[in-house]
Protein backbone atom coordinates (compact mmCIF):
# COMPACT_ATOMS: atom_id res chain seq x y z
CA UNK A 1 0.00 0.00 0.00
CA UNK A 2 2.64 2.57 -1.24
CA UNK A 3 0.02 4.88 -2.47
CA UNK A 4 -2.01 5.31 0.62
CA UNK A 5 -3.36 9.04 1.35
CA UNK A 6 -5.65 8.39 4.20
CA UNK A 7 -5.04 6.06 7.33
CA UNK A 8 -7.99 6.05 9.60
CA UNK A 9 -6.68 4.93 13.30
CA UNK A 10 -9.49 2.84 15.26
CA UNK A 11 -9.15 2.82 19.43
CA UNK A 12 -10.70 -0.34 20.59
CA UNK A 13 -11.22 -1.18 24.22
CA UNK A 14 -14.06 -3.49 25.29
CA UNK A 15 -16.01 -3.11 22.39
CA UNK A 16 -16.77 -6.54 20.97
CA UNK A 17 -20.51 -5.86 20.13
CA UNK A 18 -19.57 -2.76 18.26
CA UNK A 19 -16.25 -3.36 16.40
CA UNK A 20 -17.55 -5.57 13.99
CA UNK A 21 -19.99 -2.73 12.81
CA UNK A 22 -17.53 -0.27 13.32
CA UNK A 23 -14.28 -1.94 10.46
CA UNK A 24 -17.22 -3.15 8.27
CA UNK A 25 -18.61 0.90 7.97
CA UNK A 26 -15.45 1.42 7.04
CA UNK A 27 -14.19 -0.99 4.87
CA UNK A 28 -17.31 -1.60 2.83
CA UNK A 29 -16.98 2.25 1.23
CA UNK A 30 -12.94 2.86 1.01
CA UNK A 31 -10.25 1.70 -1.87
CA UNK A 32 -6.41 0.31 -1.45
CA UNK A 33 -5.84 4.09 -1.12
CA UNK A 34 -6.99 3.81 2.52
CA UNK A 35 -4.79 2.04 5.42
CA UNK A 36 -7.50 1.33 8.69
CA UNK A 37 -5.09 0.65 12.04
CA UNK A 38 -7.02 -0.84 14.62
CA UNK A 39 -5.26 -0.53 18.30
CA UNK A 40 -6.69 -3.53 20.74
CA UNK A 41 -6.16 -1.20 23.65
CA UNK A 42 -5.75 -4.60 25.96
CA UNK A 43 -9.01 -5.50 25.61
CA UNK A 44 -10.59 -7.85 28.36
CA UNK A 45 -13.88 -8.88 25.76
CA UNK A 46 -13.16 -10.74 22.64
CA UNK A 47 -12.49 -7.52 20.60
CA UNK A 48 -9.51 -8.88 19.39
CA UNK A 49 -11.22 -11.73 17.88
CA UNK A 50 -13.70 -9.98 16.03
CA UNK A 51 -11.34 -7.86 14.51
CA UNK A 52 -8.93 -10.92 13.35
CA UNK A 53 -12.77 -12.47 12.25
CA UNK A 54 -12.96 -9.44 9.68
CA UNK A 55 -9.40 -9.28 8.59
CA UNK A 56 -9.64 -12.83 7.62
CA UNK A 57 -13.04 -12.94 6.41
CA UNK A 58 -13.72 -9.53 4.53
CA UNK A 59 -12.38 -8.82 0.84
CA UNK A 60 -10.19 -5.20 2.06
CA UNK A 61 -9.33 -6.94 5.24
CA UNK A 62 -6.11 -7.26 4.55
CA UNK A 63 -5.78 -3.45 5.08
CA UNK A 64 -6.22 -3.60 8.76
CA UNK A 65 -3.19 -2.95 10.46
CA UNK A 66 -3.94 -4.78 14.00
CA UNK A 67 -1.98 -3.62 16.64
CA UNK A 68 -2.15 -5.11 20.33
CA UNK A 69 -0.90 -3.20 23.39
CA UNK A 70 -1.40 -3.63 27.56
CA UNK A 71 -4.27 -0.94 28.09
CA UNK A 72 -2.95 2.40 28.32
CA UNK A 73 -6.25 4.24 27.58
CA UNK A 74 -7.20 6.27 24.47
CA UNK A 75 -4.39 8.83 23.97
CA UNK A 76 -1.95 6.44 23.79
CA UNK A 77 -3.90 4.04 21.61
CA UNK A 78 -4.03 6.78 19.18
CA UNK A 79 -0.36 7.66 19.68
CA UNK A 80 0.47 4.37 18.58
CA UNK A 81 -0.94 4.94 15.43
CA UNK A 82 0.47 8.07 14.59
CA UNK A 83 3.67 6.54 14.92
CA UNK A 84 2.77 3.80 11.97
CA UNK A 85 0.62 5.93 9.56
CA UNK A 86 1.37 6.04 6.12
CA UNK A 87 -1.42 8.40 4.54
CA UNK A 88 -0.89 11.91 3.76
CA UNK A 89 -3.85 12.30 5.83
CA UNK A 90 -5.08 10.77 8.70
CA UNK A 91 -8.50 10.26 10.49
CA UNK A 92 -9.59 8.88 14.33
CA UNK A 93 -12.96 6.45 14.90
CA UNK A 94 -13.99 5.01 18.25
CA UNK A 95 -14.40 1.49 18.31
CA UNK A 96 -17.98 1.99 19.10
CA UNK A 97 -18.84 4.82 15.92
CA UNK A 98 -19.30 4.33 13.04
CA UNK A 99 -18.41 6.20 9.30
CA UNK A 100 -21.81 6.99 7.72
CA UNK A 101 -21.76 5.46 4.30
CA UNK A 102 -21.01 8.42 2.05
CA UNK A 103 -17.91 9.64 4.27
CA UNK A 104 -15.08 8.44 1.91
CA UNK A 105 -17.01 9.51 -1.26
CA UNK A 106 -18.00 13.25 0.53
CA UNK A 107 -14.01 13.54 1.45
CA UNK A 108 -12.68 12.66 -2.15
CA UNK A 109 -15.05 15.08 -3.85
CA UNK A 110 -12.98 17.50 -1.86
CA UNK A 111 -10.01 16.25 -1.97
CA UNK A 112 -10.06 16.17 -6.17
CA UNK A 113 -11.14 19.58 -6.46
CA UNK A 114 -7.81 20.14 -6.88
CA UNK A 115 -7.10 24.26 -6.38
CA UNK A 116 -6.05 23.42 -3.06
CA UNK A 117 -5.58 20.63 -0.10
CA UNK A 118 -6.81 21.30 3.48
CA UNK A 119 -4.96 20.67 6.34
CA UNK A 120 -8.49 19.95 8.06
CA UNK A 121 -11.31 19.28 6.67
CA UNK A 122 -14.22 19.08 9.12
CA UNK A 123 -18.36 17.66 9.18
CA UNK A 124 -20.90 16.77 11.05
CA UNK A 125 -21.84 13.52 12.75
CA UNK A 126 -25.26 11.86 13.52
CA UNK A 127 -25.82 11.57 17.49
CA UNK A 128 -27.31 7.84 18.03
CA UNK A 129 -28.42 5.19 21.06
CA UNK A 130 -28.18 1.91 19.19
CA UNK A 131 -28.86 0.93 16.13
CA UNK A 132 -32.06 -1.37 15.12
CA UNK A 133 -32.35 -3.32 12.02
CA UNK A 134 -29.47 -0.86 10.65
CA UNK A 135 -30.94 2.08 11.36
CA UNK A 136 -30.13 4.68 14.25
CA UNK A 137 -32.45 5.15 17.34
CA UNK A 138 -32.62 8.15 19.23
CA UNK A 139 -30.88 9.93 16.84
CA UNK A 140 -30.37 13.05 16.44
CA UNK A 141 -27.60 15.72 14.40
CA UNK A 142 -24.60 16.96 15.86
CA UNK A 143 -23.23 20.16 14.44
CA UNK A 144 -19.71 19.44 15.29
CA UNK A 145 -18.92 22.07 12.18
CA UNK A 146 -19.99 25.06 13.39
CA UNK A 147 -19.53 26.91 10.07
CA UNK A 148 -21.49 25.18 7.66
CA UNK A 149 -20.20 24.14 4.12
CA UNK A 150 -16.24 26.10 3.46
CA UNK A 151 -13.64 25.82 1.46
CA UNK A 152 -9.93 26.24 2.05
CA UNK A 153 -10.51 29.08 4.53
CA UNK A 154 -8.38 30.52 7.19
CA UNK A 155 -10.56 33.47 8.49
CA UNK A 156 -10.12 34.11 11.49
CA UNK A 157 -14.11 34.92 12.09
CA UNK A 158 -13.90 30.88 11.12
CA UNK A 159 -11.17 29.83 13.35
CA UNK A 160 -12.75 31.87 15.91
CA UNK A 161 -16.24 30.58 15.53
CA UNK A 162 -14.57 26.73 15.91
CA UNK A 163 -12.64 27.93 19.24
CA UNK A 164 -15.79 29.32 20.81
CA UNK A 165 -18.08 26.14 20.05
CA UNK A 166 -15.21 23.92 21.52
CA UNK A 167 -16.27 20.63 19.57
CA UNK A 168 -13.01 18.94 19.62
CA UNK A 169 -14.08 15.78 18.98
CA UNK A 170 -10.93 13.75 17.22
CA UNK A 171 -13.29 11.92 14.85
CA UNK A 172 -15.08 15.27 13.69
CA UNK A 173 -12.77 15.84 10.99
CA UNK A 174 -9.56 14.49 9.13
CA UNK A 175 -6.13 15.84 9.54
CA UNK A 176 -2.70 16.57 7.27
CA UNK A 177 -0.21 14.04 9.03
CA UNK A 178 2.10 16.28 9.15
CA UNK A 179 0.47 18.74 11.05
CA UNK A 180 0.98 16.23 14.46
CA UNK A 181 4.45 16.34 13.95
CA UNK A 182 6.64 16.53 17.59
CA UNK A 183 2.74 16.60 19.00
CA UNK A 184 0.69 13.80 20.26
CA UNK A 185 -2.41 13.20 22.79
CA UNK A 186 -1.67 13.64 26.37
CA UNK A 187 -1.64 10.18 27.79
CA UNK A 188 -3.68 9.18 31.09
CA UNK A 189 -5.57 12.44 30.57
CA UNK A 190 -9.44 12.30 30.47
CA UNK A 191 -10.22 15.72 27.67
CA UNK A 192 -7.25 14.34 25.94
CA UNK A 193 -8.92 15.99 22.41
CA UNK A 194 -9.07 19.66 23.87
CA UNK A 195 -5.37 19.54 24.88
CA UNK A 196 -4.12 18.60 21.20
CA UNK A 197 -6.95 19.78 18.76
CA UNK A 198 -6.83 23.79 19.03
CA UNK A 199 -2.93 23.22 18.68
CA UNK A 200 -3.32 21.67 15.07
CA UNK A 201 -5.95 24.35 13.81
CA UNK A 202 -3.28 26.90 14.91
CA UNK A 203 -0.98 25.36 13.29
CA UNK A 204 -3.42 25.11 9.58
CA UNK A 205 -3.44 27.14 6.97
CA UNK A 206 -6.29 26.49 4.85
CA UNK A 207 -9.19 24.71 6.64
CA UNK A 208 -12.15 23.23 4.58
CA UNK A 209 -16.06 22.38 6.11
CA UNK A 210 -18.73 19.67 5.12
CA UNK A 211 -22.23 20.63 6.39
CA UNK A 212 -23.00 16.76 6.33
CA UNK A 213 -22.94 14.49 8.89
CA UNK A 214 -20.04 11.73 7.98
CA UNK A 215 -19.73 9.57 11.43
CA UNK A 216 -22.41 8.22 13.83
CA UNK A 217 -21.36 8.83 17.86
CA UNK A 218 -22.63 6.78 19.91
CA UNK A 219 -24.02 8.06 23.19
CA UNK A 220 -21.91 5.72 26.25
CA UNK A 221 -23.94 5.94 28.84
CA UNK A 222 -21.35 4.69 30.71
CA UNK A 223 -18.88 7.54 29.71
CA UNK A 224 -16.92 10.33 32.01
CA UNK A 225 -19.30 13.01 30.61
CA UNK A 226 -22.11 10.89 32.14
CA UNK A 227 -20.37 10.11 35.16
CA UNK A 228 -17.40 12.52 36.00
CA UNK A 229 -15.29 11.87 38.86
CA UNK A 230 -12.42 14.11 40.93
CA UNK A 231 -9.60 13.07 38.00
CA UNK A 232 -11.84 14.91 35.68
CA UNK A 233 -11.84 18.08 37.31
CA UNK A 234 -7.84 17.65 37.95
CA UNK A 235 -7.72 16.42 33.31
CA UNK A 236 -9.40 19.88 32.80
CA UNK A 237 -7.66 22.34 35.14
CA UNK A 238 -4.74 20.71 33.67
CA UNK A 239 -6.33 22.02 30.35
CA UNK A 240 -6.77 25.31 31.44
CA UNK A 241 -3.36 25.85 33.37
CA UNK A 242 -1.48 24.97 29.76
CA UNK A 243 -3.06 27.19 27.21
CA UNK A 244 -2.95 29.62 30.03
CA UNK A 245 0.91 28.96 29.78
CA UNK A 246 0.57 28.48 26.13
CA UNK A 247 -1.00 31.77 25.76
CA UNK A 248 1.29 33.81 28.16
CA UNK A 249 4.51 32.34 26.29
CA UNK A 250 2.64 33.28 22.17
CA UNK A 251 3.79 36.55 20.37
CA UNK A 252 1.08 36.20 17.64
CA UNK A 253 -1.96 38.50 19.25
CA UNK A 254 -4.53 35.98 17.22
CA UNK A 255 -3.01 33.00 18.28
CA UNK A 256 -2.84 34.47 22.14
CA UNK A 257 -6.69 35.07 21.95
CA UNK A 258 -7.39 31.37 20.82
CA UNK A 259 -5.37 29.77 23.47
CA UNK A 260 -6.86 32.26 26.34
CA UNK A 261 -10.62 31.10 24.77
CA UNK A 262 -9.90 27.73 25.06
CA UNK A 263 -8.36 28.29 28.56
CA UNK A 264 -12.08 30.24 28.87
CA UNK A 265 -14.25 27.55 27.66
CA UNK A 266 -12.26 24.98 30.04
CA UNK A 267 -13.44 26.87 32.78
CA UNK A 268 -16.94 26.26 31.33
CA UNK A 269 -16.59 22.76 31.22
CA UNK A 270 -14.88 22.88 34.96
CA UNK A 271 -18.33 24.75 35.81
CA UNK A 272 -20.00 22.23 34.25
CA UNK A 273 -18.41 18.77 35.71
CA UNK A 274 -18.50 20.54 39.30
CA UNK A 275 -22.28 21.12 39.23
CA UNK A 276 -22.74 17.26 37.79
CA UNK A 277 -20.83 15.95 40.51
CA UNK A 278 -21.39 18.58 43.36
CA UNK A 279 -25.22 20.49 42.63
CA UNK A 280 -25.21 24.19 42.12
CA UNK A 281 -24.24 25.79 45.26
CA UNK A 282 -21.03 23.51 46.83
CA UNK A 283 -18.72 23.76 44.13
CA UNK A 284 -19.17 27.25 44.14
CA UNK A 285 -15.82 28.27 45.27
CA UNK A 286 -13.97 25.89 43.65
CA UNK A 287 -15.65 27.20 40.20
CA UNK A 288 -14.27 30.73 41.46
CA UNK A 289 -10.78 29.86 41.87
CA UNK A 290 -10.55 28.80 38.56
CA UNK A 291 -12.45 31.92 36.77
CA UNK A 292 -9.78 33.83 39.29
CA UNK A 293 -6.64 32.46 37.80
CA UNK A 294 -8.40 32.78 34.59
CA UNK A 295 -9.32 36.09 35.02
CA UNK A 296 -5.57 37.12 36.03
CA UNK A 297 -4.19 36.45 32.73
CA UNK A 298 -7.17 36.78 30.64
CA UNK A 299 -7.81 40.89 31.79
CA UNK A 300 -4.67 42.27 29.45
CA UNK A 301 -6.55 40.24 26.33
CA UNK A 302 -9.71 41.45 24.30
CA UNK A 303 -11.24 37.62 24.05
CA UNK A 304 -14.57 37.56 23.00
CA UNK A 305 -16.12 34.68 24.74
CA UNK A 306 -20.08 33.54 24.10
CA UNK A 307 -22.69 34.07 26.26
CA UNK A 308 -22.45 31.20 29.08
CA UNK A 309 -18.72 32.02 29.62
CA UNK A 310 -19.39 35.58 30.02
CA UNK A 311 -21.92 34.89 32.85
CA UNK A 312 -19.49 32.40 34.26
CA UNK A 313 -16.52 35.24 34.61
CA UNK A 314 -18.92 38.07 35.39
CA UNK A 315 -20.33 35.59 39.04
CA UNK A 316 -20.04 32.09 39.08
CA UNK A 317 -22.86 32.08 41.55
CA UNK A 318 -25.01 33.86 39.06
CA UNK A 319 -23.73 31.27 36.34
CA UNK A 320 -24.67 28.33 38.62
CA UNK A 321 -28.46 30.16 39.29
CA UNK A 322 -29.07 30.05 35.51
CA UNK A 323 -28.21 26.52 35.38
CA UNK A 324 -30.09 25.16 37.91
CA UNK A 325 -32.79 27.02 36.78
CA UNK A 326 -32.23 26.10 33.57
CA UNK A 327 -32.73 22.54 34.36
CA UNK A 328 -36.51 23.07 34.68
CA UNK A 329 -37.38 25.11 32.04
Amino acid sequence: MDNVWLSIIVAAYNVEKYIGEALLSVLDQIDKRVEVIVINDGSRDNTLGEIESIYASHPLGQQLHIISQPNSGVSEARNAGLKVIKGRYVAFLDGDDHLLPHYYEKLLEILNRGDCEPDIIEFNAIRFSHLKNGNHQAASLFKTNVCGNYYCNSDEDVVSKIFSHAYWFPWARIYKSELFEDVQFPPGKSYEDMMLIPQLYLRATCITGIDEALVGYRVNPEGITKNPSSKDLTDIESVIDYYLEMSARENNSFNKKMMMLVACQGALFYKSISNDMKGYFRPISDISRIVKKVNRHKKNIDVDVPFNTRMLFLSPALSNLYSYIKKFT
